[in-house]
């Protein structure tokens, strides 16, 4: 179990990330990690890392939480580092090695009852698909998930996906009705959550 000094190392980096200072994330997520942290902790780290520019790191982070979710039987939360490892290894020119990926996120989410891992793993489905057909497929599979669990990263993204389905398709004014969706959801939220980062920051909104 993780002990008061890895809860507060974990609030810590994730204020870190927030804020967009990368290197306090890192030394956090690190510290949380040493005071024996949960996956969370590596999952955290691996964003800094990347976010740093140590992409190798971060990939071998995110693979290794990936493990500890699975260990853990917490199958739904190992869903989105593994598809986020799924998407890293292409733009390294690693196909193989992201369809291998893809492949063992869609393993061990196939006895896991519906929850938002489906969709993310839906996501990368859509983003490997070889045909415009399959693309739309999975990212309607994709949305419908968001939409039943709330997920709105995980929404917006769906959307963003279709749109572009239908554009390849020859449907250009709902792709592009899709993808302005998509872009008007995405500002929205990181709006709010700049705004979130400012509340909290010392001198920063008052609540309301």
């Amino acid at each position: 179990m993780q002990g008061p000094d890895g809860a507060a190392q974990l609030r810590t980096g994730r204020q870190a990330l927030e804020r967009a200072d990368w290197e306090s994330a890192r030394s956090a997520y690190h510290a949380a990690l040493g005071a024996d942290g949960p996956a969370d902790a590596r999952d955290g780290l691996a964003q800094a890392q990347w976010f740093l520019g140590r992409v190798p790191e971060a990939i071998a982070l995110r693979e290794q939480a990936f493990a500890d979710h699975v260990q853990a039987g917490r199958c739904a939360e190992a869903a989105r580092p593994a598809v986020w490892v799924a998407h890293q290894h292409p733009l390294g020119g690693r196909g193989s090695a992201a369809r291998g990926w893809l492949a063992r996120a869609e393993r061990v989410m196939a006895d896991v009852p519906s929850c938002a891992g489906h969709g993310w793993v839906a996501v990368e489905r859509a983003r490997q698909a070889a045909t415009v057909r399959d693309q739309a497929a999975a990212a309607s599979r994709a949305l419908e998930v968001a939409r039943a669990t709330g997920d709105a990263d995980l929404e917006v993204l769906a959307i963003s996906l279709l749109g572009r389905a239908e554009v390849r398709a020859g449907r250009r004014e709902p792709g592009l009705r899709l993808l302005e969706e998509a872009m008007a959801a995405a500002r929205n939220r990181a709006e709010a959550a700049a705004h979130a980062v400012r509340r909290r920051q010392p001198g920063g909104l008052l609540p309301g």
